[in-house]
């Protein structure tokens, strides 16, 4: 699982005596402490991992606002919170939902003609489960991939319009021109409810993106279509995107019983 790799590969990287990332290491450091008791008090993180406590009052910031570790008020110790449960248990849906791709994808890429992916959210980034390629379209994601500029995909329009007003500052915050993605993100997600999927294109290629959901229609993923202007012309999009949308729904039926 992505989380559990992490911290294993933290904790050999600190056996090591070094780090290629040291403010991961930090926060990763933090995990650790508060994950493995009943509430930690902010001086005993301070103390254990050597930090200062600016730097602690930052790392602890993030972690708050992700979910990750929640903070009492009343004793002021921290605990684990419910974002990093969250984290590990939809590790293990990503399994299941990947058993359930071949078949959906492969028939998207052979009625359509162009390369097919689905991708997964877990709440923190994306990840390509599945992908059934087309060798006169575009290659698209590797299945595996991890992305976590999450909001510059053709399916990020998805889990923009679902964050609070908060997390999409923290998260717009990382991008140089973030008003115009915010416009974009917005314009993209309004294009979505009239028509039911998402269309991305530049002078060379395009690519389309429909939402996939599980029991109760909690979102899971996207699935996305990507070819070329040759591939994919013009014309050809309202009958791709109806294919599109349609092989989504099916997914969606087929991912019900997952939890």
């Amino acid at each position: 699982m992505i989380v559990t790799t992490i911290i294993y590969e933290s904790k050999v990287m600190r056996k090591n005596g070094k780090s290629p990332a040291p403010a991961l290491e930090n926060g990763m450091q933090i995990l650790e402490e508060i994950a493995g008791g009943n509430g930690i008090a902010f001086n005993k993180i301070v103390e254990k991992l050597s930090l200062p406590e600016s730097s602690a009052v930052r790392y602890l910031k993030v972690l708050i606002q992700r979910d990750y570790i929640s903070k009492d008020p009343k004793s002021g110790l921290y605990y684990s919170g419910s974002g990093l449960s969250k984290l590990i248990k939809m590790d293990s849906v990503a399994g299941k939902i990947r058993e359930k791709l071949d078949t959906v994808l492969k028939s998207l890429t052979q009625n359509t003609g162009n390369t097919s992916i689905f991708v997964y959210w877990n709440g923190s980034l994306w990840q390509c489960l599945g992908k059934e390629l087309n060798e006169d379209s575009i290659a698209m994601q590797n299945i595996n991939d991890v992305r976590h500029d999450i909001l510059s995909y053709p399916w990020s329009p998805f889990i923009f319009n679902g964050f609070s007003e908060t997390r999409k500052k923290i998260e717009l915050s990382r991008y140089p021109d973030f008003k115009k993605l915010a416009e974009k993100l917005e314009a993209s997600y309004k294009f979505f409810l009239r028509n039911g999927y998402v269309l991305y294109e530049s002078e060379s290629i395009r690519r389309l993106s429909a939402p996939v959901s599980m029991k109760e229609n909690v979102f899971c993923g996207a699935m996305a279509l990507g070819g070329t202007c040759s591939s994919m012309p013009e014309k050809s999009i309202s009958r791709l995107a109806k294919i599109l949308k349609e092989h989504a729904r099916l997914l969606s039926i087929e991912l019900k019983d997952i939890k």
